[in-house]
């Protein structure tokens, strides 16, 4: 099935009936939503209130708050490393194993904004893949690509949304790539075996740090300055440093808990800064579900 929505803050899906999903994902590819001509700015608002997103597979529901994605029917691949650019994974695709797949290759909005491929890869899927079996795919799948990709939504966000193709003028100069002639669905049963037979081999790639984001010791910085360092880079720049708390949740715990001993306790202004913190990535968690774990969240901290 097909779940689809306008912005990542919308709170319930739309159902597209009478379509293929991987159809469905060909089709927005070769025709893509317009947002040209608006600055780095206006794009990041399209994208939180405007961009067109989806979900291939199950859902037991339309709330997106309260509903969850048991199987993908699609699997999704973001490469933002910046071990080779939007052009030498998308030959590593057309040259490689993966050719022989039912795929599309797009850049996402922050292509030709921030540094990295900033690609999106969709690849039709044998049957719906539930979460364990997804994770082992996309393993697999990055592996022979030889990429560093975000796993969250692969483990942490099962649920999480997908960009379609979204043109503008920053990433007009990266051409997408429509694979679906003489092609087949990646077969899930035997990439699955493929990993259960050699799990260590598909361990995620690290994202490497730069001497920017990595936090060196000192013996004349306290620990406590070098936490406080951290948290700070999290807020201001979280798509770049969640990888450092071991998670997109973790992140904003531990940013949470830092803020509120700080403030002695003002766990508004707390809420505020996580708020601002999730909204502030690629694909912050839905407001109704954000605001269930930060109940939670908010009971284990002290000050």
């Amino acid at each position: 099935m097909i779940y689809t929505q306008m912005g990542v803050l919308a709170k319930r899906y739309t159902v597209v009936e009478g379509m293929d999903d991987f159809a469905h994902l060909v089709t927005t590819t070769a025709t893509p939503t317009q947002a040209q001509n608006l600055t780095n700015n206006r794009l990041e608002t399209f994208k939180h209130t405007s961009a067109p997103y989806v979900v291939y597979g199950l859902v037991d529901g339309t709330n997106r708050a309260d509903s969850e994605v048991t199987a993908r029917t699609i699997l999704f691949l973001d490469v933002d490393g910046n071990e080779a650019t939007y052009n030498e994974v998308r030959d590593r695709i057309t040259a490689g194993l993966l050719k022989q797949y039912s795929l599309v290759a797009y850049p996402t909005i922050s292509n030709g904004i921030k540094s990295g491929a900033r690609m999106r890869i969709g690849i039709d899927l044998s049957r719906p893949a539930p979460p364990d079996d997804y994770i082992k795919v996309w393993r697999v799948v990055s592996y022979l690509l030889n990429v560093t990709a975000d796993e969250a939504g692969a483990t942490r966000q099962f649920k999480q949304l997908a960009g379609t193709y979204v043109l503008t003028t920053q990433n007009a100069h990266s051409e997408p790539l429509i694979n679906a002639s003489d092609t087949v669905a990646l077969p899930v049963d035997e990439f699955v075996k493929i990993f259960d037979e050699n799990p260590n081999r598909y361990e995620p790639k690290q994202s490497k740090s730069s001497p920017k984001r990595r936090q060196t010791a000192s013996d004349n910085r306290p620990a406590w300055a070098d936490n406080n360092r951290l948290m700070i880079s999290a807020i201001i720049d979280p798509e770049h440093y969640y990888t450092e708390f071991g998670g997109w949740d973790n992140m904003l715990t531990g940013v949470g808990g830092w803020v509120f001993k700080n403030t002695h306790g003002n766990l508004q202004f707390t809420a505020d800064v996580i708020d601002y913190v999730n909204n502030t990535g690629n694909d912050p968690i839905a407001f109704e579900e954000l605001t269930k774990k930060f109940k939670s969240w908010a009971r284990r901290w002290n000050y």
